[in-house]
């Protein structure tokens, strides 16, 4: 067996026996309001150091500014923090953040990571919007580095 394809099975065998993964329920968020989306990190047997993810949502229906992402209590409680730099994906239909949960060698278990706050353009029109998490990677003690599954769910804008 190849060491590319050795390496491969090794990461996807770590993935699997991790079971961290992050999750986000779906929202609702009306025109004119503001409303809070959790990223949420489901426990394994193995707590995480730093989480790496690309926020991708549509702009053209919903608005996420970078100040509104911020470390939720799982996070915090670990004394870690949130930082994002932004990028359009497919001007101008999608933007994307690139997220880090980083800040001392405290572990995160689980629970709430980090919360967005989030809007419906005034433009949009009222049904589903998709908001994913791609390219999600998580750093374990060791330090071993794995890869998650990607996520989405759907963000309900009402008028």
């Amino acid at each position: 067996m190849s060491l590319i394809l050795r390496s491969a099975v090794a990461l996807f065998v770590a993935a699997c026996l991790s079971g961290q993964s992050l999750q986000m329920a779906p929202a609702a968020v009306e025109s004119g309001k503001e409303s809070t989306l959790s990223i949420t990190l489901a426990p394994g047997p193995t707590a995480v150091l730093i989480l790496k993810w690309d926020l991708v949502y549509p702009a053209n229906r919903l608005i996420i500014e970078e100040a509104g992402i911020q470390a939720g209590p799982a996070a915090r409680s670990a004394e870690k923090s949130i930082a994002c730099a932004g990028a359009w994906k497919k001007s101008p239909q999608e933007y994307r953040y690139r997220c880090m949960m980083v800040g001392g060698q405290s572990l995160v278990p689980g629970g709430v990571v980090a919360e967005l706050k989030l809007r419906a353009d005034p433009n949009a029109k009222p049904g589903n919007a998709r908001v994913r998490l791609e390219n999600v990677e998580a750093v374990l003690p060791g330090p071993k580095l794995i890869q998650l599954k990607p996520t989405g769910t759907n963000i309900t804008i009402k008028h």
